[in-house]
Parts: structure tokens; sequence; C-alpha cells
């Protein structure tokens, strides 16, 4: 009777050890994108990146990219910022288990500065009768 107890923790601490951690659920998700120029298109190093409400902040590399890991599911703001640029932000929502993009776009100063809108005044005699 002894060595049938004896077994059967075996068996079952043999069963624990060799279960997949992994199998478990996930219980946060990802955040991860590109900074682009938005006039040019091309990819920005070395931009802030934060969320709010906070989870994290990093820095693009230097190819523009970045992730941010480990994040609670929920929506999210994530915002970046360079010197030069414009920051700007996009709305996301984050689930866990996924891997949410995020590529956020960014005007360089130069060109946000010259893109004012004119309106113009009204002018009544433009819509009168001849």
């Amino acid at each position: 009777m002894k060595n049938h107890a004896n077994l059967i923790v075996f068996i079952f601490l043999f069963i624990t050890a060799c279960s997949d951690p992994a199998s478990e659920p996930a219980t946060t998700g990802s955040i991860s994108g590109s900074i682009i120029n938005a006039f040019d298109g091309k990819n920005i190093a070395l931009a802030k990146i934060v969320t709010t409400p906070p989870s994290g902040s990093v820095t693009s590399d230097d190819k523009g990219i970045y992730e941010i890991e480990n994040v609670d599911p929920g929506v999210y703001r994530v915002l970046a910022a360079k010197v030069g640029y414009d920051t700007n932000s996009v709305l996301i929502t984050v689930s866990a288990g996924n891997k949410t993009v995020a590529d956020v776009h960014l005007l360089p100063d130069s060109l946000a500065d010259s893109l004012e809108f004119a309106v113009p005044e009204f002018n009544p005699s433009l819509f009168s009768k001849k």
C-alpha cells in the first residue's frame, strides 16, 4: 500500500514538473509600432513613446520601431514626441495575449507652422444676384 502511495505521489510530481507553463492563458498584451515622419514617410529614430494611462515608456530604435511589453488589457493613448516634430498620439485597445500595432505619424515642426489654413472672409457680393 505504501508503494502505491509513493507511486501516486511520484506520478503527480512528474506530471506537475512536466506541465507547460506557457499553456496558461496570457494576462497581458503588448504595443508595438513605428514612429513615422508624416511628410516623407521615413521612420524616426530615438523618439520617446509613452502611454496614458501609464503602462511604460520606451524610445524608438535606430529604425524608428518600438515595443512596450506586459501591458494590461484596456484602452490606451500612445503618444510619441521628438525634438523637431510636433507631438502626436493614437488611441488603441490592448487585449491579453495580443500584440497591438500603434504607428504614430509626426509632422516636422517647420511644416506644421507653414500649414496654417487661411479662412477667407465672407464676401456677400459673391452671392448677390445680378
